[in-house]
């Protein structure tokens, strides 16, 4: 989802790092579901690319 959101933002990952102070490389994680985010860092996230904190993650439904 947040590959998709910044992608739409026309933004790599270097430059969303660099306004963020998020490093790049996990940036990559988030992106490719090797960490699950901080709310925290989602809400830094949601701010600079214009949409929910929700947007930012995959809900699964039982």
């Amino acid at each position: 989802m947040l590959r998709e959101r910044r992608l739409a933002q026309g933004l790599t990952q270097q430059q969303l790092s660099e306004r963020t102070s998020v490093d790049s490389k996990q940036i990559g994680d988030y992106e490719n579901n090797r960490y699950i985010m901080k709310v925290s860092t989602a809400k830094v996230f949601a701010d600079l690319l214009h949409c929910s904190i929700e947007d930012l993650y995959e809900w699964h439904y039982d």
